[in-house]
């Protein structure tokens, strides 16, 4: 709440919907939903925080009007989460870089993810961010997952990827395979370390040297996810919160300023 008290009155007012909290702290499970979150509060809009089951996406936003992200294989609809709507413009907004987008655009007295002359760029950063760093991460945390979630989305989650994957999830990506993803995720972020120290002394924290990013919130929302679904004293985080000199937990927890679940 104390980073409501310092955030300027604004008239902007948005529904935000994302996947339900896991137990280990109060916000949402899944990369997606926090990195909106993020935006919101950064940006201090107010908004209001309605809760779904993962079983329940579809008629959630089917309600809202919002549109479906992807078609399934069998033709029919595939709706995601994070979604916006906001009352101001009527308008239901899902992905995570469409409400990002679409804040800076509807509210520009608010401080921009994308800030001028910057899109294209963080554009091209994003294309490499999740083949490079979340979705080898994403392996490496897939067999912890459903344990986060509630019991509904628990059976929903299993059900749904255990099919996809044709095995039980504990099992898709284990031992050598599984210290693979780890070493992938590692070379990501040496890149993207390298990219921020071109920078210059005292700016290579932050892509964009002084100014919060887009894509700062996006590697901050893979990280943070990893933090919460193995628990801060597990070793698997630990040696993610080693790497670089502890860059990477010293980013989020610089980020944590705007992590309020409102």
């Amino acid at each position: 709440r104390r980073w409501l008290a310092a955030c300027k009155d604004t008239s902007a007012h948005a529904r935000m919907h994302g996947t339900p909290p896991t137990f280990i702290c109060p916000q949402t499970l899944t990369t997606p939903p926090r990195t909106a979150r993020y935006v919101l509060n950064y940006k201090c809009i107010p908004y209001r925080t309605e809760w779904v089951e993962f079983p329940d996406i579809a008629d959630v936003c089917t309600k809202y009007g919002a549109p479906p992200t992807s078609t399934k294989a069998d033709g029919s609809p595939y709706y995601t989460l994070p979604m916006i709507y906001d009352p101001k413009t009527r308008k239901a907004v899902v992905d995570s870089d469409a409400i990002a987008r679409y804040l800076d655009e509807t509210y520009p007295g608010t401080p921009p993810v994308f800030p001028p002359g910057t899109a294209a760029l963080q554009t091209a950063l994003l294309e490499t961010l999740f083949p490079s760093v979340g979705e080898p991460f994403f392996f490496v945390l897939l067999g912890r997952l459903a344990p986060a979630l509630p019991a509904r989305s628990k059976e929903y989650f299993l059900r749904t990827r255990e099919k996809t994957f044709g095995k039980p999830l504990d099992q898709v990506c284990v031992g050598a395979e599984r210290e693979a993803k780890f070493e992938a995720m590692e070379k990501g972020l040496d890149k993207i370390a390298a990219w921020m120290r071109t920078n210059g002394p005292g700016k290579e924290n932050l892509l964009l040297g002084d100014k919060v990013s887009y894509v700062d919130i996006q590697i901050v929302s893979i990280l943070i996810w990893g933090k919460i679904v193995l628990g801060e004293s597990d070793p698997d985080w630990k040696r993610v919160a080693s790497w670089h000199g502890g860059k990477w937990a010293r980013m989020v927890e610089y980020y944590n300023q705007w992590a309020t679940v409102v």
